[in-house]
C-alpha cells in the first residue's frame, strides 16, 4: 500500500509532510514578510537623517530575525545540519538582528534626548 505525499514536488524536503513543521515554516515566512513590510516602509519614509537611519536600522534587524527563523528550518528540515550548528547559525543570526534593532532604537532615543533638550533651552 502507498502512501499519499502532501507535496511530491520536494520529496525530500520533509516539513511539507509533518503538519507542525509546516505551520513553522509557515510563521517563518510571515516573519518575512513582516520585515519585508517594515523595510519597506522605513525606506518609503520621508525621514532622513538619523532617525530616518534609525528607522531602517530596526527594520533590518526585523528582516534579520525573520530569515533567522527561516534559515534554521531550511538547515534542520532540508540540510539536516547537526542540531549543535544548526542552533549556534541560528543564535548568531538572532544575535545580529537584535543588535541592529538595540543600535537603532538607541539612536532613537539619543535623537529623542537632543530634542528635548534643544526645546528647554
Amino acid at each position: 500500500m502507498r502512501t499519499m505525499r502532501c507535496f511530491p514536488i520536494c520529496p525530500e524536503f520533509s516539513v511539507l509532510h509533518d503538519p507542525i513543521d509546516l505551520f513553522n515554516l509557515l510563521l517563518d515566512l510571515v516573519l518575512i514578510a513582516i520585515g519585508i513590510w517594515l523595510a519597506w516602509n522605513a525606506a518609503a519614509t520621508q525621514l532622513r537623517g538619523k532617525l530616518g537611519n534609525a528607522m531602517r536600522m530596526i527594520a533590518a534587524g526585523a528582516l534579520i530575525l525573520g530569515v533567522a527563523h527561516l534559515t534554521e528550518t531550511v538547515l534542520d528540515q532540508r540540510f539536516g545540519l547537526p542540531s549543535e550548528l544548526n542552533e549556534l547559525t541560528h543564535r548568531f543570526f538572532i544575535l545580529v538582528g537584535f543588535l541592529s534593532i538595540g543600535m537603532g532604537m538607541s539612536r532613537i532615543t539619543a535623537a529623542i534626548v537632543r530634542s528635548s533638550k534643544a526645546r528647554q533651552g
